[in-house]
């Protein structure tokens, strides 16, 4: 049987954990991909507002992490099977801690954006950060939540974290037949963890939903809480894995958090793999019956139908 397998994860601040032997046991899994979800890199300040001075804090951060040893065997290893690494980006990584691209100077978006073009994994030189990539049966949709959400009139905003262009492409994505599965990939939760996640715009929230409940073989993938979890919202299946290499807020512990998925032609297998007991979880999801099994969502919101 043929299996698909995809690596995905986010979260890695070198300036915290610069050993990071996590991508090891990542790269002994052989993915078909790697998925990097946002908070790739941490700035070192979160107020820029020179474009030059942004430009330089991310392209310090990029070289230290694309230098990390275990990170950098992963991704020669990925390149010599050409098995492609895609990245999107978050807050840390992009503008700073909970800062909105449409809220900023349009240089300082683009330094950003020139930095991630360079530097990110699989970027390539692309103009943009939202992109596709088909591995195997597999469609990978990529999402910019970041460049044009904006803190103003987000209630109501239909349009809202990801822009009028950019969801009219997800919408054209979603409607091509042709994948048996179809991941929707960005750096932030639609449930409430506490963070600036999808609750916040809940316009473009239920927008979302409406594009992805109740059709088979469609899972949504976020990162940011420094957490794994799995749920289920308004009929939407949801997958986060996030610290990779990170220390915990109060016991300082490494985490060293990532998920697998292996798309089977009958099912899907979630596995979240940690170093702490409670961020392995796991469970299959049957394409005839997509759904969560009974008591495998672990998010908060694990009771919403």
């Amino acid at each position: 049987m043929i299996v698909t397998t995809l690596a995905f994860t986010s979260c890695a601040r070198i300036a915290h954990v610069r050993d990071q032997p996590v991508w090891d046991e990542i790269a002994a899994h052989a993915p078909d991909a790697l998925l990097l979800l946002g908070d790739n890199v941490y700035l070192d300040r979160d107020d820029h507002d020179d474009p030059a001075e942004l430009g330089a804090d991310l392209e310090r951060q990029w070289s230290a992490q694309l230098a990390e040893p275990h990170f950098a065997a992963l991704l020669a290893s990925l390149r010599s099977r050409g098995a492609p690494v895609l990245a999107t980006w978050d807050d840390h990584d992009s503008f700073g801690d909970d800062r909105h691209g449409a809220d900023l100077a349009p240089a300082l978006v683009a330094a950003a954006r020139a930095a991630f073009e360079k530097w990110a994994p699989g970027a390539g030189g692309a103009p943009r950060v939202y992109r596709r990539c088909d591995v195997a049966d597999t469609r990978v949709l990529m999402l910019d939540a970041r460049s044009y959400r904006s803190a103003h009139d987000a209630h109501g905003d239909r349009h809202g974290m990801l822009g009028a262009q950019q969801w009219a492409w997800l919408e054209a994505q979603l409607a091509e037949p042709g994948a048996r599965y179809t991941l929707v990939c960005n750096g932030s939760p639609l449930h409430e963890y506490g963070s600036e996640g999808w609750r916040a715009w809940p316009a473009a929230r239920e927008r979302m939903l409406g594009l992805l409940r109740g059709r088979p073989g469609v899972l949504f993938l976020a990162g940011d809480v420094h957490d794994n979890e799995l749920g289920s919202a308004g009929g939407a299946i949801e997958v986060i894995s996030s610290a990779v290499a990170r220390r915990g807020k109060i016991l300082r512990w490494r985490l060293a958090n990532y998920g697998l998925l292996e798309l089977r032609a009958d099912a899907a297998q979630i596995t979240l793999h940690g170093r702490q007991r409670k961020q392995r979880r796991s469970a299959r999801i049957a394409l005839a019956d997509w759904r969560l099994p009974r008591g495998a969502a672990t998010n908060r919101d694990r009771d919403e139908a």
